[in-house]
């Protein structure tokens, strides 16, 4: 592999590192807060509220 495919390779790996990193955050804060258990039809009800507050 060229210099250029192994900096494309490095970079694809970082990439998937902090996407990794990030969904964990995600995760762990969902955690946190009480919301890792809701349901889509309860995450959708928070947003249109949340939206018709902000209407």
């Amino acid at each position: 592999m060229n210099d250029s495919g192994s900096i494309k390779t490095s970079e694809a790996r970082l990439r998937k590192q902090c996407a990794v990193s990030a969904l964990n955050a995600l995760s762990e804060a969902a955690q946190k807060n009480g919301t890792a258990d809701l349901s889509l039809e309860e995450i959708n009800e928070e947003i249109y509220a949340c939206l018709k507050e902000h209407a």
